[in-house]
């Protein structure tokens, strides 16, 4: 089948078509029903088969999933860099993770085989699906539509179900490697099965690495000097040399030693850092997956089964170089300058040691995952059959970060009253006594976390009853889940400790939970085959309902209601209605969760100081949405091999957890002036002085770019708090169309395929507190766009299959502050950019080469040669964000990629 899709780094398969049934229909793994055997009777599917994942040439699982034009790369990814939305910029570990409809990660539920995996990422809410090797898949099912009935919490926008392979008997390998400019990627996998009698076993692994791609690799589209491009200049002040301070008067610094520099060599025009240096587009990751599967029949009535996987990631990264820091020198430092009607004892200095450590500051990561899983499967005569499983998840992850700065150390270097120990600011650095002065400054920061999950599970099914339609099938169940999360964060950096030697804690938090959940299904199929009609081919309903019982949160219900109606051979007509739910996270509602304070003397206009509260809230809630879809499917068997479908979609997803506030746009847009305390607000000098009673206790570190009082700390030094923590926001409402059509037809010795599925949402409207009004949202920067596409054109012939894929995404526009633009303290100026970002359209093919079964030795292997973006087509011109001018949630920088596949079956 052919599947299109609108994604710019990747592509995906062929449109939505049934997968292929296995062997043994107590063995198939269908996704949005508890019921075996059964197919979900209201929503859509979209179905992504291992072959059409072959014709792709995509490299990685994510890939796969984001070229889907229901999945969105609003938010998190690896390659997500200078945006919040969906708290991309907490994305610390640069992991990747599912955004179906542009509704959040945490709307979207990853399973494999229909089980829950252990959730990752310094938010305790992801997985990263390149943790499963692509080629131990037999497809991937999307239900973009409500599914907690089913599944529970989380299944609010919908799942992304990955099948494991039933079909392997031999041993099939795979060695590829790509390359684009800068940047390569090799990943060797093989899958080795045997099958017998009474049962199967499986085994798969995968191991991949990648280089780092530098934000310096593509510094045409990191600009923090948008000058040149209509903008302004949104670099940071200082850097080496950096700029002497005297109020809001800045002096740059000349280039040299720093030693012997006079008022006459100081320049009026201030030096700036270009932010782009020591940043990372896409991290260098190794990777190793592996995954394994074995059932046997015990005897006729009873079958055992056991699941499990393991994967490990490391990479790096930079995070930036070493930060700018406004100091005061004292003159016993041998570079101060003396300026004319000035401190003659001490001075301001803006400087950034970069040369001097001659590196940024690195991140290393680590993400380990487990999971094990076991079952029965008992069989109560005919029609009946009985499981129970458990299962166990773990994730530990640690993001370990240097080139970080202990601020004492460094104020006591730049004083130079330590033998020895002597840093001079005042030049372009890279001297031998300011190398030296950094082994005793440049610290680290750790962070860990870990999380444990184990999950009971129990049901019977079969059929109820018959009547003229078929069989009434009904299945019922219960569910035990306890989860824990853990983090410990530790640092020898920042104002705290008193030297490197000292190691603090900087955040200690965990929380566990149980749910008891019950959860029952039925299909009642009133016409079929045995008393169809005219006008009425086939009539199924379908009722699905959940309860949860919180430990922490309470209880919830969640229905679903299913329709599919056959009127003709060829037309079918379904839709569906549920409620869904999402219990907060283990670090959305602990206040100890990861808190930070963000800062910026650039946000609210220059010179104004921000403080950004980050960080988890007691006072966030459970989510609930409502989801309702009507769909057409057809197959008219006068054109043979022509399938379309439409699917109309519904949802109301309110108290959505978010942290809007975490946006330069709380100081342009007014739907978010309740997320500012400005200066002048009441209530402004008791939270700053909270902030600053929690900094001296340790929940805080301190900000490095400015104090937060001034005059011996009785004068506030502060224009305004931000809360970007995480808050139930308010509400979502959105609608739109799913399309798919293909065409399958021979034409002399070529068989052709032809293909196109997309989305067009029709409205986004967004609440961002109670009580405000909605807007609408869509086609605007960092929410969903209207249109996005994917079409496909490819033939067979003999051994050959080529195709080609297009990836399209309508015209959208960048609506937000530009940088440095006065902050009006009423907050009810309009936005004053408002940027149109142009349609784009990218190309990827594939050619692939399979050899004859009388090849010889030949015999079972193909070659393919990949191509994404063709025509190594730039991103379209965006300026989303003061450092950047292209959008990473629907475009890349990486360019064109050309990869080379061989594949061998034995």
């Amino acid at each position: 089948m052919a599947q299109a899709a609108a994604a710019q780094e990747a592509a995906p398969p062929a449109p939505p078509g049934p997968a292929a049934p296995a062997e043994d229909e107590s063995e198939i793994v269908v996704t949005g029903t508890i019921i075996r055997g059964a197919a979900p009777v209201g929503s859509s599917i979209i179905s992504v088969t291992a072959t059409d994942i072959e014709k792709t040439g995509l490299l990685t699982t994510n890939d796969i999933l984001r070229s889907i034009p229901q999945v969105s790369g609003i938010g998190l990814g690896e390659a997500a860099t200078n945006t919040s939305a969906n708290n991309a910029n907490l994305n610390i570990s640069r992991a990747n993770a599912l955004n179906i409809r542009g509704l959040g990660i945490q709307a979207t539920l990853t399973l494999l085989n229909g089980r829950r995996l252990p959730v990752g990422g310094f938010g305790g809410q992801l997985f990263d699906p390149n943790s499963i090797p692509a080629i131990a898949l037999a497809r991937i099912d999307v239900v973009a539509d409500g599914a907690s009935a089913t599944y529970g919490s989380d299944a609010v926008a919908g799942v992304a179900n990955l099948v494991l392979r039933t079909d392997v008997d031999r041993l099939e390998v795979r060695a590829r490697y790509g390359a684009a400019d800068d940047f390569s990627n090799t990943t060797l996998s093989g899958v080795f099965g045997r099958k017998w009698s009474t049962g199967r076993a499986m085994i798969a692994a995968e191991y991949g690495w990648n280089d780092q791609l530098l934000q310096s690799d593509r510094a045409p589209f990191f600009l923090c000097d948008q000058t040149g491009v209509g903008g302004i200049n949104n670099c940071v002040f200082g850097g080496a040399p950096g700029n002497i301070v005297y109020g809001t008067t800045r002096f740059g610094l000349p280039a040299g030693s720093g030693v012997g520099v006079t008022q006459a060599q100081l320049s009026t025009t201030p030096n700036r850092l270009q932010t782009s240096l020591f940043q990372t587009v896409i991290p260098q990751n190794k990777r190793l997956n592996i995954v394994a599967s074995l059932r046997q029949d015990v005897s006729e009535q009873l079958t055992a089964w056991a699941e499990g996987f393991l994967y490990q990631r490391k990479g790096q990264f930079y995070t930036g170089s070493p930060a700018v820091n406004a100091v005061s020198v004292p003159n016993t430092n041998p570079g101060f300058v003396t300026v004319a009607g000035q401190s003659a004892t001490a001075q301001t200095v803006e400087y950034s040691v970069y040369n001097d450590w001659n590196d940024g500051r690195l991140a290393f990561t680590t993400e380990r995952g487990v999971q094990a899983a076991g079952g029965l499967d008992l069989k109560l005569g005919e029609n009946w059959t009985a499981s129970a499983s458990i299962t166990y998840n773990n994730n530990y992850a640690q993001v370990f970060r240097t080139g970080e700065i202990n601020t004492q150390q460094y104020a006591l270097a730049v004083r130079c009253t330590v033998a020895g120990f002597c840093l001079n600011p005042y030049g372009s650095g890279g001297t031998t006594a300011n190398r030296s002065a950094l082994d005793r400054i440049m610290g680290f920061t750790n962070f860990r976390i870990w999380y444990d999950a184990t999950i009971a599970n129990a049901q019977i099914g079969g059929t109820l009853a018959s009547i003229g339609g078929g069989d009434i099938k009904l299945a019922v169940g219960g569910q035990y889940m306890k989860e824990t999360l853990y983090a410990f964060n530790t640092t020898n950096a920042g104002a705290r400790p008193v030297d490197l030697q000292q190691i603090i804690p900087t955040a200690e938090f965990g929380q566990s939970r149980k749910i008891k959940s019950a959860f029952a299904e039925v299909i009642v199929p009133l016409v079929g085959a045995g008393n169809a009609m005219r006008g009425v081919q086939a009539l199924e309903a379908n009722l699905a309902v959940r309860h949860d019982d919180y430990s922490d949160f309470g209880q919830t219900t969640n229905p679903k209601f299913g329709l599919k109606w056959e009127p003709i051979d060829g037309l079918a007509l379904r839709g569906s209605y549920g409620t869904s739910f999402r219990a907060p996270t283990l670090s959305d509602n602990d206040p100890r969760s990861t808190p930070s304070l963000g800062a910026s003397n650039t946000a609210a206009g220059a010179g104004r100081n921000v403080l950004t509260l980050l960080g988890g809230n007691a006072d966030v809630g459970p989510e609930t949405a409502s989801t309702w879809s009507f769909g057409i499917e057809l197959k008219p068997s006068l054109i043979r091999g022509f399938t379309a479908s439409f699917n109309y979609f519904g949802i109301d997803y309110k108290n959505v957890i978010d942290t809007l506030g975490n946006s330069a746009s709380v100081f342009s847009d007014p739907a978010l002036a309740s997320f500012v305390t400005l200066s002048t607000d009441p209530t402004f000098a008791a939270r700053l002085a909270d902030i600053q009673s929690k900094i001296n206790v340790g929940f805080y570190q301190p900000p490095t770019q400015f104090a937060l009082y001034t005059n011996g700390g009785t004068t506030p030094n502060v224009y305004a708090i931000v809360d970007g923590r995480k808050r139930n926001v308010g509400r979502i409402k959105m609608n739109g169309l799913d399309f798919s059509l293909a065409y399958q037809f021979p034409t002399g010795d070529l068989d052709w395929t032809l293909g196109v599925t997309g989305t067009r949402v029709f409205s986004y409207k967004l609440q961002a507190v109670p009580g405000a009004a909605l807007v609408d949202r869509v086609n605007n920067v960092n929410f969903p766009l209207k249109f996005r596409a994917r079409g496909q054109i490819g033939f067979q012939a003999g051994g050959w299959s080529v195709n080609s894929f297009y990836n399209y995404t309508n015209a959208y526009r960048v609506v937000s502050l530009l940088g440095n633009n006065l902050f009006n303290p009423a907050i009810v100026a309009p936005a004053t950019q408002n940027e149109r970002v142009a349609a784009n359209m990218t190309v990827d093919a594939t050619i692939t080469y399979t050899f004859a079964q009388d090849s010889g030795p030949l015999r079972d292997l193909s070659l393919s040669l990949a191509a994404q973006n063709v025509f190594d087509k730039d991103p379209p011109f965006a300026r989303v964000s003061q450092n950047q001018i292209f959008d990473s949630a629907n475009a890349s920088v990486l360019g064109r990629m050309v990869s080379l596949e061989l594949r061998k079956k034995f």
